[in-house]
């Protein structure tokens, strides 16, 4: 079902060439709902906020933000670091989606059948021969089918293993992109896409050391890459002043993800001196400040 509504030819201008807002898709206007537009136009956007204050589009425009998720995409670069070194497991895994949904709609496609029969069968359906052929048929097939599925739940555990060994990567991978895009928090210019960090992700996949037999080497080795290509690729873009936060925060999230983070001294590094540390009696040093004795008992208290 569609849904139209008319709306006034209000125009803006969008890189010099002169717009209007029927250019911008409508996606729906049931009452009680409102008039919903689509555009891949920021300034279309833009207007529509100020027409939507100045209550001629609707009385709110709400936009949207498709932002990935961090298990989305973990997800996602599992999928592509796992095709990229083991090709054949990413191959099966594709094979076993396919083939399971085939199975399923087999016997959708038998049970369907068998219910067709049942419900136009007249009399005893005994003397139904097509009926009991069918039944004894789809057994058959159903026997088929359950020793397929268990053959294809060994394969599916084996895939499994072999993508595991994989996940530290992509959930680091992963963790790093939601730093690199909360940098627009610092700057606004500072924008990066999803398809720019994959392409970053590939790159290193490409560049990181390969030694043989050593799938722990490896992994340490993509991981150590990815980090080094992320950073001197975003720092290309960066202030000079922003560069040393950069490192702090990949450093942190690094931690974070390992596990590895002690939340009390990483307060201690970013607060200096304003985590309420028990007072002790400053030494007789014309050299030692309070501030600077109030750093040296927090360290103490942490042990």
């Amino acid at each position: 079902m569609s849904y139209r509504a008319e709306f006034p030819r209000l125009e803006f201008e969008d890189e010099g060439v002169r717009k209007s807002l029927q250019e911008c898709s409508l996606i729906d206007d049931r009452p009680g709902v409102g008039p919903a537009v689509e555009s891949r136009s920021e300034p279309a956007i833009a207007q529509a906020e100020i027409w939507s204050r100045d209550q001629i589009l609707a009385d709110q425009v709400t936009l949207l933000n498709f932002m990935v998720t961090p298990d989305g995409l973990q997800d996602q670069m599992l999928g592509i670091l796992v095709a990229k070194e083991e090709p054949d497991v990413e191959k099966k895994r594709q094979n076993l989606i396919i083939e399971s949904a085939q199975s399923k709609a087999q016997l959708k496609e038998i049970e369907d059948k068998i219910l067709e029969l049942l419900s136009n069968s007249k009399g005893n359906i005994l003397d139904d021969e097509e009926l009991i052929t069918t039944l004894a048929n789809s057994k058959v097939t159903s026997v088929r089918i359950e020793e397929r599925v268990k053959e294809q739940e060994k394969t599916q555990a084996l895939v499994q293993e072999t993508r595991q060994t994989y996940v530290p990567v992509s959930v680091r991978g992963s963790a790093m992109f939601f730093v690199v895009a909360d940098l627009c928090k610092v700057e606004p210019m500072y924008q990066y896409s999803l398809e720019w960090f994959v392409e970053i992700f590939l790159l290193a996949i490409k560049t990181a050391e390969k030694p043989e037999r050593n799938l722990q080497r490896r992994l340490m080795a993509l991981q150590s890459q990815f980090i080094k290509l992320l950073y001197e690729k975003v720092c290309d873009s960066l202030f000079a002043k922003d560069k040393l936060m950069l490192s702090l925060l990949l450093a942190f999230k690094a931690m974070e993800v390992d596990h590895t983070l002690d939340q009390e001294e990483k307060a201690l590094l970013l607060v200096c001196g304003a985590t309420g540390a028990k007072a002790r009696p400053r030494p007789k040093a014309e050299w030692l400040s309070d501030v600077s004795w109030g750093r040296i008992s927090e360290l103490e208290d942490l042990g």
